[in-house]
């Protein structure tokens, strides 16, 4: 028996009428940063702590073939690290622990659900 994989995927044309496909990570960091949209669209923050968040969004999409999820961890490099880090997060959001608990929801909705 056949078996037949069905997949979804975005149809670019460019002005001529020709198709344009994606290299696919771009395809990956396009599907991972529409999740973490879909997801911060259900949240409330400050602005301060969106434009985190923002960086966030980028270095996912950066790294959309690196990484599995995002971390504490994350936030001890650039460009983190270059705006006070782990513990400048921690102050933005009322500590290590709700920081936690906001970058696990976060990749549970990024990440939570397998790319292709």
């Amino acid at each position: 028996m056949k078996s037949t994989r069905l997949t979804r995927s975005w149809v670019t044309m460019d002005d001529a009428g020709n198709f344009v496909f994606m290299e696919a990570s771009e395809e990956k960091a396009n599907e991972l940063g529409a999740r973490f949209e879909g997801w911060l669209m259900g949240q409330e923050f400050n602005p301060v702590q969106e434009r985190w968040l923002h960086d966030v969004e980028a270095q996912i999409r950066e790294n959309a073939d690196q990484f599995n999820d995002f971390t504490l961890d994350h936030l001890e490099f650039p460009p983190f690290s270059l705006q006070g880090g782990r513990r400048k997060a921690a102050e933005l959001f009322g500590g290590e622990a709700p920081l936690s608990g906001v970058l696990a929801n976060l990749s549970q909705s990024v990440y939570g659900a397998p790319v292709q």
